[in-house]
């Protein structure tokens, strides 16, 4: 008798959506048997989807050419639909937005429970792709088994925007305590040496912007770390490439440490040599919702904190702020001077920086895991897991 499935599909790389490959793993860890159909990006070509070999894979790739992607996206979805209705699959999780379609097909066709996994709520500007979008997602939120998504802001406003039948749930996007250095490993800053601040992820302007460099101008004693990852497969590197060249002429780019792709681990052994990890978000004026309520949306914070550092943020977001100033400063991130004067407290006071690192880091460690998450028996019913 085959075993049943859960199948997990997500039109884009898995690679670079850590919330779906820690959920894999958590089916995997249950005896779960799972199969993934995801996409293949050119963007992460120097990495590898870090789950468990027991996952059946189904893998396309994403061409370059308009018209190739187009029939590449139908074959996509007609192969999560067979696979949705094999007698073998019990659950389907989709994830993200171009998944709408499916998800109210396979609700209209089958008695399957499909859960809805959402980190990127779709922009409100009238257009006739948006209007087709909405409303899939209307009527898919009247017969889905469960909708996830990362913080209860976007939690609220999905409610108010979508009108659910079904339960509304949340996930933050947390790491794993793998993930996390433990508490002994956390290396005291001292003064006769410059403060590292690192930063990785998405490297855009609305990220990372040149007021850093002209802080570095205004301030020294500290040094950047930067593991960038670019948007896009064709340009993506302009930003990039203008920071580094403002560095240059500013005459601090010896201060700056650059470097590509690292597996998690790695990026965890370089982010301990540091002590304050960078969380700009240009999100006060924004009027783009995924902006502005990123606590449990992105990674970083967290990800800072599990390293053992302290954070340097700018936000008016109440939850994000409230949630992590126990070990963060905050500044204006568009102007220098109040980037350097955030960072100088640091520098000058070594005990205080150290006590934020451990406190962030403990609060972290207890409260803010993947695994604190999927206890929660409101997301285990969601997801049709145990959480034993």
């Amino acid at each position: 008798m085959t075993k049943s499935r859960v199948l997990i599909a997500f039109n884009g790389d898995g690679r670079g959506y850590p919330p779906l490959t820690r959920l894999i793993d958590r089916y995997v860890l249950l005896g779960e048997s799972v199969v993934f159909i995801g996409r293949s990006s050119p963007l992460f070509e120097n990495s590898t989807l870090e789950v468990s070999d027991q996952v059946a894979k189904d893998i396309a790739g994403i061409s370059k050419s308009r018209y190739i992607r187009q029939y590449q996206n139908v074959c996509f979805f007609l192969r999560v639909l067979r696979a949705a209705i094999s007698s073998s699959t019990r659950h389907v999780v989709l994830v993200d937005q171009p998944m709408r379609l499916i998800g109210l097909l396979l609700c209209w066709i089958s008695r399957m429970p499909v859960t809805y996994l959402e980190y990127d709520e779709s922009v409100p500007v009238s257009s006739f792709r948006l209007r087709i979008s909405e409303w899939l997602m209307r009527g898919f939120a009247r017969s889905a088994h469960a909708i996830v998504v990362p913080n209860n802001s976007r939690r609220l406003n999905f409610i108010h925007r979508y009108r659910p039948s079904c339960t509304v749930e949340i996930l933050p996007n947390h790491p794993v305590r793998s993930e996390f250095i433990e508490p002994k490993a956390i290396v005291p800053y001292v003064l006769d040496r410059p403060l590292q601040l690192y930063y990785h992820g998405s490297f855009v302007k609305e990220r990372m912007p040149i007021s850093i460099v002209h802080a570095m101008k205004l301030l020294g004693g500290f040094n950047l770390v930067i593991k960038p990852i670019v948007p896009g497969m064709v340009g993506g590197d302009l930003w990039l490439e203008k920071f580094l060249n403002e560095a240059r002429e500013l005459g601090v780019l010896n201060r700056i440490q650059s470097f590509d792709f690292l597996t998690i681990e790695a990026m965890r052994n370089l982010g301990r040599t540091c002590q304050v990890g960078i969380a700009f978000y240009d999100c006060n004026e924004a009027s783009d919702t995924n902006l502005i309520s990123m606590w449990g949306a992105s990674n970083k914070v967290v990800q800072y904190a599990a390293y053992g550092l302290a954070v340097l943020c700018s936000t008016a977001e109440p939850e994000m702020r409230s949630n992590i100033e126990i070990g963060a400063k905050f500044c204006n991130m568009y102007d220098p001077a109040s980037i350097a004067d955030a960072i100088s407290e640091y520098i000058q006071d070594p005990a205080q920086l150290n006590r934020m690192r451990s406190a962030i880091h403990g609060k972290a460690l207890s409260e803010w895991t993947f695994e604190a998450a999927v206890e929660d028996k409101r997301i285990t019913r969601a997801f049709g897991i145990s959480a034993t």
